[in-house]
This record gives structure tokens, sequence and C-alpha cells, in this order.
């Protein structure tokens, strides 16, 4: 036995709840990564150039932009990873979500940084998007020798993911 569930009056989506009471919803998701080492200048915020999806249940996410645009207004879990690497010394690594291209929250930030390269830096963050224009973007910051968001192929080093968490 399946029984719907529905969404408020204004949602765009729904969802099912199997014999076990588990909801299953067709809620918007997507996971993209970037497929190549990506060189940066030191101590500047760059975007991460997501340019591989690995899903995109409602095609939202934009390769070519490496931004995300939802079609469902609601909040958004969203998740961030960067793997870096340099050549130097470095000091600080920050990372950010932008928001309509403009920096929203700064998730990371780590300094007097004392270990081997490469390293992993996460974020996460809940964030309201209006399922219209909103879009959000992965940028990073790094104050180091030579610096690279670097790719590994055992781990899509760098991506960013997002899950709609609550529809309005």
């Amino acid at each position: 036995m399946v029984t719907k569930v529905n969404g408020n009056s204004t949602s765009t989506f729904g969802g099912d709840v199997d014999v076990t009471g588990n909801v299953i919803t067709d809620a918007p998701t997507f996971h993209a990564y970037n497929n190549a080492n990506q060189s940066v200048s030191s101590a500047t915020w760059t975007k991460v150039q997501l340019n591989t999806k690995e899903w995109d249940t409602s095609n939202d996410f934009d390769t070519s932009n490496y931004r995300y645009t939802p079609t469902v207004a609601g909040y958004y879990q969203v998740n961030m990873n960067l793997r870096f690497s340099n050549s130097g010394s470095f000091s600080q690594v920050l990372i950010a979500t932008y928001k309509n291209g403009s920096q929203y929250r700064v998730t990371t930030n780590l300094r007097d940084i004392v270990s081997v390269s490469p390293m992993h830096v996460v974020g996460s963050l809940l964030v309201y998007l209006n399922g219209a224009t909103d879009y959000i973007e992965f940028y990073a910051n790094i104050a180091a020798t030579s610096p690279i968001f670097a790719y590994a192929t055992t781990e899509n080093s760098c991506w960013m993911e997002a899950t709609l968490a609550r529809a309005v």
C-alpha cells in the first residue's frame, strides 16, 4: 500500500509513504564536482568550476556557469567539499557560498595551517532559494604559494550538493 503525501498548497512536489513509514519524495537534489585541477591566484575569491554532474534530478545545475538555480522555492541543505594543494606554505583557506553573485556565507575558515598538502575542507549551510531567480555558487580563497583546487578521480574532490529540505 502506498499513501500519497502532498506538500502545502503552494508546494510543487509531493511524496509517497511506503508501508514502513519512510517518506519517498521527488524533492530536487544535485551533486556536481570538478573533473580536473583548477589553478587559482593566491588570496583571491575564485569560483570552483563544478563542470560534471553525478546527479541532478530536476536539471537545475548549470555546468557551464557552475551554478544551481532550483525551480522549487524553499530551504535547501547545501554541502561543499574542497580538496586543495599548494607548492609551498599557506596560511588561510576559506570556502563560501555565493547567492545571486554575492558572498552569502563563509562556512569554513582555516588559519595557520600546518599540514601536508593536499587537504580537504568542508562546509554546510541551509539557504532559502525562491525557485525562480535565486542561484548559488561555490567559491574558495586560499592564501598559499601556487594553490590549486585539486582533483582526484577516487574522490571527486571538489564538490557541492544540495537537497530541498522544506518547500514553501
